[in-house]
């Protein structure tokens, strides 16, 4: 790999990572996006309420694991801390760390 090809890989590192640090570290409710259009408060999706779709739109739930969160909560009931995310079949501690400042675990009639 050339220098500039190093140099340019490195910063688009750095850029990710300056761009997606509020969204990581976010404490409570919500995150901030930085796009082209502007910066967009969004708030954090709570999986006692959250259809395929919705699920969907966090890093690290696909299609077929939002269907399995949804299908787990109707089968055993809502989810009364985020780390029961880990009984669902294809969530590991990674992942659950990748979404966990998407999401959070609020009563289903909130």
């Amino acid at each position: 790999m050339g220098k500039a090809t190093k140099n340019w890989s490195v910063l688009v590192l750095f850029v990710t990572l300056l761009l997606t640090a509020p969204a990581l570290l976010a404490p409570h409710g919500s995150w901030e996006i930085f796009t082209t259009e502007g910066v967009r408060k969004v708030t954090r999706v709570n999986i006692n309420t959250a259809t395929v779709e919705q699920l969907q739109r966090i890093p690290g739930i696909s299609r077929d694991l939002a269907h399995r969160i949804v299908r787990y909560r109707e089968i055993h009931g809502p989810f009364h801390k985020v780390d029961d995310l880990l009984d669902v079949e294809g969530v590991t501690k990674d992942k659950l760390d990748q979404m966990n400042a998407f999401i959070t675990v609020k009563p289903a009639d909130d």
